[in-house]
């Protein structure tokens, strides 16, 4: 019997492989540079003409053989890409040159354009190749110039204000001299730094000039505006400034000041007005608060717009001896540390700024103020300033320190303070809140929230203060509690939501928990893992991030704020069961740990043995408990997965795999396996052998295999228990239990194996199956792709070899027979490669192995393209390397532009070569 004859053809029509490739002009998507010859010509022509930094080439060729011209480019050029017709024109960045391919039947003139990066001159040459040998163009030059720099504008001196831009139109328009644009901060402070230092001292008969007051516009207006003082007229004297009391840019005889007016900063010369009681340079803080409650911020009610003043506050601020009011209100403009001299006006009763984190006031030695009654400073830089000084002023009534990061303890001292309003929110004071708050006047607003370590138990007259006005005692966000509060307070609407650590709708015990909680008193329902000794996390350190289900969280951070705080010692906290024994009574402690008794549903936690309300919800956290069996996802398949998916394994019989079980914690809460385990066993034992020395282990978040100790391996009818020892799976997490199986015979069959849990109590969680399809082992093609690639090229006037796309294009053979022989793979065409107008390529596909001339795959000869050795492996990659395998070689004059396809039929032969 021939050879021929012996051989086992496996032909898999569906084998059969797409051959694609494009073509384009050129010759190759990357050209090799062109050396530069002595040889110019005069049919090959390069003209190049300058516009701005763009050059514009003109390339003619009028030699009927060329096909290709390259313009190599310098460093600083760019080539710009342009619509062209009669050639393909494209960039190559490797030797940063332009590639020009002639169309057939075309003019060979086409224009290309570069620019350039700097100015300088710049040679070009055209160059190509005829008979073999490089020829080139006449150098061409162009010159580019350097840009030309526009004409800077004229600088003004220091000391003088820089003036709007107008454009004049003789005999329409004038200029004006005497405004001035808004100045922004860091040029109202440079001007003041350089403005006239130690101002002379005026008899009251010297006339006023501008200068003195460093032409600030906001003067000048509102001292003609308000007092008719029109200083330009130089008829206003010294002695005649002294009858100026206010300068108020908001409430000017009803009407508001001219906003292009209102600018400029404070100059030194502020000092001249000796009498002004009131200066205002920006809206009140409070104007939304009622006149009635302070009298000295009335004149700021009316026109509220945003202050243009900037600069710093000059020290000659304190000596305005009379200044009784001083706003800069709602102006973030204005900048730098409020000058210490202000301490020396001591009759100034109201200080209001609103600085937008641009200011700073360290009022150490604010208590000389003592006439002092508003003290209002918004947003003010972080000074640390302390209350101790504030309680000094006995006159005070309206204290309104919010984002001041005042720190300390609050002084027992501030309760004999007679306020209208107290605001110190959001600042950074900490401690318990004295008992002198309870002296504070039931008409009091108050304001302490975000304070986030302030602590203590207030009574029920501070949490009710001033009921018949909108801006109730707020103390939000602090670890404040109020001792037996009266429910009618939160039901007539007369107390915000007093809480700790809360969110904006949550009450003070109902906010502990991580959870948005609802009902009629707190309620937080924890699923506990049927028969698990469970651990309750009550407390947890502020700003931990809670994951645990049964981690309460009291403590942890709310995400309505993002300051750190920590559970004040200042407070206790009780936790009993449903039957009142109490268990817990402590400072929080994240340590402890609550465990559950089986037969208990519920666990009560109150603060600061306040009483249980629950029709107030506000002192009382009800812990449900709701005994529940944890729900797991199983799962059964073969480690190998070219043996199968979806549980159903295909092998072949005496031939050994690995098998998986896998438990996966379905639930939200942790799932503890101290007590558990796995049962893996055949339907049919007869069918199926597990090796009980192979067990092995993959514990959660691990990818390593631990062997199972035989001690922890059990025989249970027609199979074996695996204990658990130790484990717990939170939620999401899994344990994988690998072992080794083996089939006994041929068959095809379902749940052949299967594996369960079981719960310490008994409980068992669903079974997972396999199916298993035995047969005898095969040979075949695994995978083959469906279309092989090659790599675009362009057409040549050569022999062009073109490669894969892909290098490591492979196919997979299957090989599960359990005595193996050589085999091998031929390959031979359907249909040669075409494009869509019919052109064929011929014979142009090859197949090369390294050291043997290439072999011609055409459609009436097979080629031998692989020779496969027979192995262990059932599975086996065919592929070549780069610079073998099956590949292209296009003869000159051959491709036409467009794609071809082809078709290529492989054979898997079951005998050597």
């Amino acid at each position: 019997m021939s050879k021929m004859k012996r051989k086992k053809q496996l032909l898999l029509i569906s084998l059969a492989a797409l051959l694609v490739i494009g073509f384009g002009y050129g010759i190759y998507s990357v050209v090799p540079q062109l050396l530069a010859g002595d040889t110019q010509v005069t049919d090959l022509t390069l003209k190049s003409q300058v516009n701005d930094q763009t050059i514009q080439l003109t390339v003619s060729d009028r030699n009927t053989a060329d096909t290709k011209v390259v313009v190599p480019l310098s460093d600083n050029l760019t080539y710009t890409p342009t619509n062209q017709t009669n050639a393909g024109v494209t960039y190559d960045q490797v030797n940063h040159q332009i590639v020009i391919d002639w169309l057939a039947d075309h003019d060979k003139t086409t224009n290309l354009t570069v620019k350039a990066e700097q100015a300088g001159t710049y040679v070009f040459k055209a160059q190509t190749t005829r008979d073999e040998g490089p020829v080139n163009t006449p150098p061409a030059s162009a010159t580019v110039k350097p840009v030309e720099s526009t004409p800077t504008s004229s600088i003004l001196n220091s000391s003088q204000t820089a003036l709007s831009k107008k454009t004049a139109v003789p005999g329409l328009q004038k200029q004006d001299t005497t405004s001035s644009q808004s100045l922004d901060t860091k040029q109202a402070t440079e001007q003041q730094k350089n403005s006239t230092k130690d101002l002379p001292a005026h008899a009251d008969t010297d006339i006023v000039t501008p200068a003195d007051f460093d032409n600030q516009p906001w003067i000048l207006y509102t001292l003609k505006r308000e007092w008719n003082m029109d200083i330009s007229k130089g008829k206003t004297t010294f002695g005649m400034l002294k009858t100026v009391t206010k300068l108020d840019l908001w409430a000017g005889n009803g009407l508001p000041m001219d906003n292009s007016q209102a600018t400029g900063y404070i100059p030194a010369g502020i000092k001249y007005l000796t009498n002004l009681k009131i200066l205002g340079l920006g809206k009140s803080s409070l104007s939304v608060i009622p006149d009635k409650l302070n009298p000295e911020v009335h004149y700021q009610n009316g026109y509220y717009r945003a202050g243009n003043i900037s600069g710093v506050i000059p020290p000659e601020i304190g000596q305005l001896k009379e200044l009784e009011v001083f706003s800069i209100g709602d102006n973030e403009k204005v900048t730098g540390a409020i000058p210490a001299e202000i301490s020396q006006l001591s009759k100034l009763k109201v200080i209001d700024i609103h600085g937008g984190d641009n200011m700073s006031f360290d009022f150490k030695d604010i208590s000389k103020l003592t006439k002092l009654t508003t003290l209002i400073l918004y947003r003010m830089k972080k000074t640390y300033n302390s209350l101790s000084d504030i309680i000094r002023l006995d006159n005070l009534t309206f204290l309104y320190l919010p984002y001041d990061f005042i720190t300390g303890t609050i002084p027992s001292e501030i309760g004999n303070l007679k306020l209208n309003l107290l605001n110190l929110s959001s600042n950074e004071l900490e401690g318990t809140v004295p008992e002198s708050f309870n002296n504070f006047d039931a008409s009091m607003s108050m304001n302490i929230s975000y304070n986030t370590n302030l602590y203590g138990v207030i009574s029920d007259k501070v949490a009710g203060l001033n009921p018949v006005r909108s801006g109730l005692t707020n103390i939000l966000y602090t670890q404040l509690t109020i001792k037996n509060p009266d429910a009618s307070y939160r039901a007539s609407n007369r107390v915000t939501d007093y809480s700790f650590m809360n969110s904006l709708n949550q009450l003070i015990l109902r906010a502990f928990a991580k959870k948005d909680l609802a009902g009629s008193y707190a309620d937080v329902p924890l699923n506990i893992p049927d028969s698990n000794d469970s651990k309750i996390q009550i407390f947890d350190t502020y700003g931990a991030v809670i994951t645990d289900p049964l981690n309460i969280g009291l403590g942890t951070m709310s995400p309505q704020i993002s300051k750190i705080m920590k559970l004040s010692p200042g407070h206790t906290f009780q936790i009993s069961d449903s039957k009142g024994n109490l268990i817990y009574d402590s400072p929080a402690d994240p340590k402890f740990r609550l465990i559950p008794k089986s037969n208990e549903k519920k666990y009560v936690i109150s603060m600061d043995h306040t009483d249980p309300n629950p029709g107030s919800g506000i002192t009382e956290l009800d812990l449900n408990i709701n005994w529940v069996r944890p729900k797991t996802i199983q799962d059964l398949k073969s480690e190998d997965v070219n043996l199968g998916a979806d549980n159903h394994i295909k092998y072949i019989k005496q031939k050994p795999f690995k098998v998986i079980s896998t438990v996966q914690n379905d639930d939200s809460f942790e799932i503890s396996m101290d007590k558990t385990a796995l049962t893996v066993k055949p339907v049919e034992k007869d069918k199926v052998d597990i090796d009980k020395t192979s067990f092995e282990i993959q514990k959660p978040n691990t990818t390593i295999w631990e062997s199972v100790p035989s001690a922890d391996i059990s025989d249970i009818e027609n199979g074996y228990q695996i204990k658990l020892n130790g484990l717990a799976l939170k939620p999401k997490e899994k344990v994988k239990i690998r072992y080794s199986v083996t089939a006994k015979e041929a068959f095809d069959d379902t749940g052949v194996l299967s594996s369960e849990t079981s719960l310490m109590s008994g409980y068992k969680l669903p079974v997972a199956s396999a199916d298993m399809t035995i047969k005898n082992g095969q040979l075949l093609f695994k995978t083959v792709p469906v279309a092989m690639s090659f790599a675009d090229s362009k057409i040549a006037n050569m022999t062009t070899e073109i490669k894969r796309k892909l290098p490591d294009w492979k196919m997979q053979i299957e090989d599960t027979r359990l005595n193996k022989t050589n085999w091998h793979i031929t390959a031979n065409l359907i249909s040669n490669l075409k494009n869509s107008n019919g052109d064929s390529l011929g014979d142009s596909v090859v197949f090369k192995k390294t050291g043997q001339p290439n072999q011609v795959i055409t459609t009436t000869s097979a080629v031998d393209v692989y020779d496969g050795t027979s192995g262990t492996a059932d599975y086996q990659d065919v592929q070549w390397g780069a610079d073998t395998g099956p590949t292209l070689s296009v003869a000159p004059g051959l491709a036409k532009l467009g794609s071809y396809t082809g078709t290529m039929q492989w054979t898997l032969i079951d005998a050597p070569a």
